[in-house]
């Protein structure tokens, strides 16, 4: 969660309130940690409900 949480307020930062005029390359870039999070938080799911038995 704490990657998503980052990439999440950095994303809000570069579109909202940063007046740099680069802020719409770092918004984009702030999204990659949001989906790295996402599929780090769908792999540990799977691993937490994995049902096989060994």
């Amino acid at each position: 969660m704490g990657i998503s949480s980052t990439g999440l307020l950095f994303f809000v930062w570069f579109f909202i309130f940063s007046v740099d005029e680069s802020r719409l390359t770092w918004g984009v870039l702030s999204c990659l940690p949001i989906v790295a999070g996402y599929f780090i938080y769908r792999l540990a799911i799977l691993k937490v409900f994995d049902e096989r038995q060994y």
